[in-house]
Order: structure tokens, then sequence, then C-alpha cells
């Protein structure tokens, strides 16, 4: 079980010569390590990890013991949901900090583009193709 802080922050300053363990479970992770290693972190162990990954204790207790003598494993939030509940079955507290890095995104140009196409795809409608709503109830494609 984890016994640090939860949601505490840090800048990307924090990193610099910290010994950090990854285990990421996303498509492209020499991108997220490459950004570590830009911010003065040392790398020390990556476990592999799928896209996707089902995380079980055997796989935990392999990178708790990979941990020692580092200063944190870094995973992604969406490995973080589905690891948490696992460490829970792990007697002892984790050795090190976990870090789950805070994305953010900025867009320059085409934000309005960007929310239609986001729009479109958790309605399940085609692309640019949104029911509107006339006085009356009956609807509209636009």
């Amino acid at each position: 079980a984890l016994s640090q802080r939860e949601r505490e922050s840090a800048p990307l300053e924090w990193l610099r010569d910290k010994r950090i363990v990854t285990m990421l479970g996303i498509g492209r992770p020499t991108s997220v390590i490459a950004q570590l290693e830009a911010h003065g972190a040392k790398i020390v162990a990556n476990i592999p990890a799928g896209d996707h990954e089902h995380y079980d204790r055997a796989k935990l207790i392999t990178a708790r013991g990979l941990c020692d003598g580092c200063d944190a494993m870094m995973v992604t939030l969406k490995d973080w949901v589905k690891i948490r509940p696992v460490l829970a079955s792990i007697k002892g507290e984790w050795p090190v900090p976990m870090i789950v890095p805070a994305l953010e995104m900025e867009v320059f140009a085409g934000a309005e583009a960007l929310c239609g196409m986001m729009a479109d795809a958790v309605s399940g409608e085609a692309p640019g193709v949104r029911e509107t709503r006339k006085p009356g109830g009956e609807g509209a494609a636009r």
C-alpha cells in the first residue's frame, strides 16, 4: 500500500538527478523517457508494459524490487488507475513515491474544429454531422 501523500505536486525541476524507475503502458514509452531525461532524471530501469496492460501482483512485486535505491517510480494516469487496486493487495508500504504526471494541452489553432471532432467522437455520429434541435423538438442535420 502507498503511504505517501496523494495528489502532492512538484515542479519538473524535482526530476533533476533523481533515479527513476518507469513502467509506461503506452504506445511509445521512449518519447516519455526522453522527456524525463531532458529534465535531468536518470532512468535506472524501464519495466516493459504493453499498451492496455493488465497489471498483476507479480509484475508489481518485481517493480517494487527494482525501486530499491531509487527516488521514485513513474507510471501514466491510465496505468495508475489499474495499478492502484493491485497495490492494496501487496503487503507493506511502497518504497518510493509514485509519479503520475498531470498532462496539459494547449491548442494554438483550430480549437473549434478540434472541439467539433471530440463532440462527434463521443456522440458516435459520423464526423461533421451533429444534430441540432429546432423549436418543437424536431432534429435537423447541419
